[in-house]
């Protein structure tokens, strides 16, 4: 099922995947091709990793902004 995506949804994306391009930087390898299986495993983790962090950081401002019940 696709769902459209919110602005703040693709800035979340487009930040993880600097985040990916910055351990590509790292390494001075820029075809994914290349990166042999620990390499991938760390560029893997890299995006997911940010792209978690800055989910997390989202849903805990989503709750703050929630009205008090009372």
């Amino acid at each position: 099922m696709m769902h459209d995506t919110t602005e703040k949804e693709n800035e979340m994306v487009l930040a993880a995947g600097k985040n990916g391009g910055e351990y590509l930087d790292d390494i001075k390898k820029y075809d994914l091709r290349t990166l042999n299986k620990d390499e991938w495993s760390q560029f893997l983790r890299s995006v997911i990793g940010r792209w978690t962090e800055l989910r997390l950081q989202q849903s805990h401002h989503d709750d703050m902004n929630d009205e008090i019940p009372f």
